[in-house]
């Protein structure tokens, strides 16, 4: 992070050298001495002082989003710079020449006790290695360079990582002690092949940064392979004669055109002779060029390549990350190839004014900064890069059109070009460039922070704990610890106050009564508040001759605030489905099936061909590995999906209209359990079974106890039954589920434990724990445990 400094003042400078330089027919040399004193010498520096994005994170927790270094500028008082430079180029044979160069630096800060006394990001030593292959004959060169700095002190790096997250919690930080900077040597090597078919064609192949030197405080680039073919079309070598008087001036002035197709200024690219400082000022209008019209253009094609960056705990799913920021936080490989075609015309309408045009055509839209991957091969987007129509009055030049301006003379070019006007006074040794416009066509922005500051409320994702308000990534089994305790790590109970850091402190100061989207479980939690304080101011005492209708009470206001709760479920409901979709719909759980109905089956001995009857329980989880796979089929009736909303918000609607299909997914798990359960019996005896008596009815009987199981075999499924008793023997019936699995999963009383009370602190219907507990899961699979938004 970056602090201005307005009190900076100008740097002043004293600098004395001497060289001595000498050559022959096959090697060159030169060695330099030079002495330089500056005052008010200006030095980047680490402040000491750090940004912090995320006060209320503490302690171990700090990582999550550690704080940035604040860098600034200062003067430093006087500096002196003495050093010796060194080189020898020498030819090997025809075609091959070497380089080697040596720079020695004494650089030192004479002033400031809290710098160091070595200047910051300049080397004591510098070596440059070169060896240059070129034969002009084939067409053929090629150089690979290297750079070497040795014992550099670097400005953006701390001495033994004091500028990383762990020292800044232990005090070992440049914020708790004076800074010292780490010392850094290092190498990069560069390579580059070229082969030159004639004047107007040439490819080419480069590498930069060979062994791929990394360095994430100095951000330099990785490896980067360069390859590309330049092609030129008329300029220079046009035969045509344009409309004038002499046919070689105009000649002459056809070589600029063409790199004006290339991206430099407008067509014009002779100097005028007045201005001697050609790499610096450039006058706009070249005023020895005749009328005429010069047709110019070229073609590139161009082989992206993009390796991208493994990040640590970063949650990447394609339909979760919003807008274009996506690519950039996924950070994937990128590979493309792309293809584009430049034509246009530069005119000399008279001797004051010029008019140039040029168009492309290439696979992509907008300019080559709006995208880093090619999705076209062709040449299916036409753009009008340059319209530029200039008056020359006196040393004046008036440009109005699509313009392009290369902004500033060193460190910083844009590169872009603008709709609007441009006027440029050239002198003999000064140039002043004025213009106004828009460079929206070509960046694709009409306002920004470089126009005006505003102060705008900037959002971002949640993390999962925010998005639930639990941190079950520290306390996955603690409910209490995981919305109250904060990063000081301060155990908390159920009636403790919740820390100012943790979920719960975190939505009372912030987001409660506002924000409906994140803090989940607070909301439910405030539900279950309110009900639990109405409860408490009702009379539920045995004593109390009007319980019954204070129980009534309760168990409305329970409904009620079950009701709401799931409200709230579906809001979060919701924003999983839409962030999640597939894994939403995977992840699912089975109603539970109440007592009250049982899987019957017949049993038949081997030997007398009696037949008895015997029940089992009936039991099913979808999640549960005991039972087979092909069972879900038969059992979708009780399976219900995270993202089922109609079980959630409105389910005795959703029992009724799907009354068929869970009787007879009962019916069909109780078939499993009768074969299931006759299974156990293997290798063991008897115990309780029903006889069947001659009116229909049943009776457990104990006479056949002891008896071997083995002597019987399953020979049939009655189906689901449930029974009473009437008149000394039992009724079966069969079992209509709708009902009591209605009440068991989505209804409970006051006086109900009901389920998840160790999990989140309070009983709830079957169903409703199940979803929450489902909802959750979701967040924390789906982003692998990742603790970031």
């Amino acid at each position: 992070y970056w602090a201005g400094n307005p009190n900076l003042k100008p740097e002043k400078s004293l600098n004395i050298d001497m060289s001595l330089e000498g050559e022959n027919k096959n090697t060159y040399a030169r060695v330099g001495v030079f002495h330089n004193r500056i005052k008010n010498y200006m030095s980047v520096y680490f402040t000491g002082e750090f940004q912090d994005f995320a006060p209320y994170l503490k302690g171990d927790a700090k990582y999550q989003r550690a704080p940035d270094m604040i860098y600034s500028f200062k003067n430093i008082g006087m500096a002196e710079i003495t050093g010796l430079q060194a080189e020898v180029q020498q030819k090997f044979g025809k075609y091959w020449s070497g380089k080697l160069g040596y720079t020695y630096l004494h650089a030192i800060n004479k002033s400031d006790p809290t710098m160091p006394r070595q200047l910051l990001d300049k080397p004591v030593h510098k070596v440059d290695i070169g060896v240059t292959y070129d034969n002009p004959k084939t067409g053929w060169n090629g150089s690979i360079w290297g750079d070497y700095y040795i014992n550099m002190l670097d400005s953006n790096t701390l001495n033994n990582g004091g500028n990383y997250w762990p020292d800044i919690l232990s005090g070992d930080a440049g914020v708790y002690k004076k800074q010292v900077y780490q010392k850094k040597t290092f190498g990069i090597w560069n390579l580059m092949v070229q082969k030159r078919f004639n004047k107007n064609a040439m490819m080419y192949f480069g590498i930069n940064n060979i062994f791929n030197h990394r360095d994430d405080d100095r951000a330099t680039q990785e490896r980067v392979y360069r390859i590309g073919v330049n092609l030129k079309f008329g300029g220079g070598d046009s035969k045509t004669t344009p409309i004038g008087k002499d046919g070689n001036k105009a000649a002459n002035a056809n070589g600029g055109v063409t790199n004006g197709a290339s991206g430099s200024e407008t067509g014009v690219q002779n100097i005028s002779e007045v201005v001697k400082l050609t790499d610096f000022i450039r006058p706009d209008f070249d005023t020895t060029k005749e009328r005429g019209v010069e047709f110019i253009g070229d073609y590139r094609a161009r082989w992206m390549s993009h390796d991208g960056t493994n990040r640590p705990q970063s949650p990447f799913r394609s339909n979760s990350a919003i807008g274009s920021a996506k690519a950039n936080m996924y950070d994937s490989n990128r590979h493309s190839f792309e293809q584009r075609i430049r034509l246009g015309f530069d005119a000399r309408i008279n001797p004051f004014t010029n008019l140039s045009v040029i168009g492309s055509m290439t696979g992509m839209s907008g300019v080559d900064t709006s995208w880093t991957k090619s999705e076209s091969k062709g040449f299916n987007h036409q753009r009008l890069d340059t319209v530029d129509l200039t008056r020359h009055v006196k040393k004046w030049d008036v440009s109005v059109g699509r313009l392009n301006e290369p902004m500033g003379a060193s460190g910083y070019w844009f590169g872009q070009s603008y709709d609007g006007v441009r006027g440029v006074w050239t002198g003999n040794d000064t140039q002043v460039r004025v213009g106004v416009g828009s460079f929206k066509h070509s960046t694709g922005i009409s306002d920004s922070a470089y126009t005006h500051v505003v102060h705008e409320v900037i959002t971002r994702p949640p993390t999962a704990a925010e998005l639930i308000g639990i941190n079950r990534d520290e306390y996955p089994y603690d409910i209490n610890n995981a919305t109250k305790t904060g990063a000081d790590g301060e155990s908390k109970s159920s009636d403790d106050a919740p820390a100012p850091d943790s979920p719960s402190g975190i939505y009372e100061s912030t987001y409660k009564g506002k924000v409906d989207t994140i803090y989940f479980y607070q909301q439910l939690k405030d539900l279950q508040d309110e009900y639990e304080a109405y409860k408490e101011s009702l009379n539920l005492s045995w004593s109390n001759p009007n319980r019954d209708q204070e129980l009534e009470k309760a168990n409305a206001k329970l409904a009620e605030t079950q009701q709401k709760q799931a409200q709230v479920m579906s809001r979060l409901q919701d924003i999983l489905t839409k962030a999640y979709p597939t894994d939403m719909a995977e992840k699912k759980f089975s109603l539970d099936i109440p007592s009250g109905g049982y899987a019957m089956y017949e049993i038949t001995n081997k030997n007398t061909g009696e037949k008895l009857y015997k029940t089992g329980d009936i039991m099913y989880n979808v999640n549960s590995s005991l039972y087979p796979e092909y069972l879900k089929e038969k059992a979708k009736g009780l399976i219900v999906s995270a993202d089922n909303k109609d079980a959630l918000v409105n389910p005795k609607a959703y029992v009724e209209k799907h009354s068929d299909e869970i009787n007879q997914s009962v019916a069909e798990i109780a078939k499993y359990n009768a074969t299931d359960n006759w299974s156990n019996y293997n290798n063991s005896e008897l115990d309780v079974v029903w006889v069947k008596q001659p009116d229909g009815t049943f009776k457990q009987s104990y006479d056949y106890y002891g008896q071997p199981a083995s002597d019987y075999e399953f020979t049939g499924y009655l189906g689901a039954k449930t029974y009473k008793y009437d008149s000394g023997s039992y009724v079966f019936s069969d079992y209509d589920a709708k009902d009591a699995i209605y009440k068991k999963n989505f209804t409970m009383s006051s006086n109900d434990w009901g389920e998840g009370s160790s999990y989140y602190g309070w009983g709830m219907p079957n169903a409703l724990f199940n979803y929450m507990y489902n909802l959750e899961k979701v967040v924390h699979d789906a982003e692998s445990e990742n603790k970031l938004p």
